[in-house]
């Protein structure tokens, strides 16, 4: 003989389950579409403030890394404090990204040196790689 009861209380355990999932996943999918949307394509015109940071010496100050920029040099990228598009709409996915030069003519000098420096940045970020191509600084 089937307990009735107790066959209910499963079923109904096993349907708020696979509800609760569902609106999990309804939630993480929406925020997903809010990012794209602030940033609809991978490959955004803007400009980007932050610290023009060595890579190297902040591995080697906050984790103890191997770095040797003194013998090597110093390898820049920028810490990101503010990302505007080019309609001036703020892009504050970005606050905090660290964004690995893509080596041009334009960037050489910003790879190389202005070190710890805070800088004002035109360019395309690919935001997949999390590379900014100058245009301008």
């Amino acid at each position: 003989m089937i307990n009735y009861s107790k066959f209910l209380i499963a079923l109904l355990f096993i349907f708020f389950c696979g509800l609760s999932t569902g609106v999990l996943a309804q939630e993480y999918d929406a925020e997903k579409v809010t990012t794209k949307q602030t940033m609809d394509s991978d490959v955004v015109t803007a400009t980007v403030a932050g610290t023009n940071v060595c890579v190297g010496c902040s591995l080697k100050k906050e984790k103890g890394a191997g770095a040797q920029c003194k013998v090597y040099g110093h390898k820049h990228s920028l810490k990101v404090s503010k990302a505007t598009d080019q309609d001036g709409n703020e892009l504050s996915d970005m606050t905090g990204w660290l964004l690995f030069y893509l080596e041009t003519d334009k960037s050489t000098e910003l790879i190389n040196g202005h070190h710890n420096e805070e800088l004002s940045i035109e360019g395309k970020v690919y935001l997949d790689e999390r590379v900014l191509e100058v245009i301008s600084f």
